[in-house]
């Protein structure tokens, strides 16, 4: 009964720790590398100027989005009292 656990054990134990020559080594792994070529450059699908306008039209909404919102929170500002812009010399009291 001993003999079949040490057994079983030693089994196991060798499962775990397998010898060098069962493993294989990362130096065995050669993948297929494609070497770099001058076909696999992308190449344009739709002319330059196509293409920019599409871009101008997102840059354009996020500058005119920005305006709009400084305009709202200054006005919103302003008008709350919060700030006071100071744009011309304070009035005198007449004493």
């Amino acid at each position: 009964m001993l003999s079949k656990s040490l057994l079983r054990a030693s089994n196991s134990l060798a499962k775990v720790f397998k010898s060098p020559r069962s493993c294989r080594n990362m130096s065995d792994y050669a993948p297929t590398v494609k070497e770099p070529h001058m076909n696999d450059i992308p190449v344009p699908h739709e002319p330059f100027e196509v293409g920019y306008k599409k871009r101008q039209v997102g840059n354009n909404f996020v500058l005119f989005s920005g305006i709009a919102f400084f305009t709202f929170s200054a006005f919103f500002v302003i008008n709350s009292g919060v700030l006071y812009p100071n744009l011309t010399p304070p009035k005198k009291n007449p004493e």
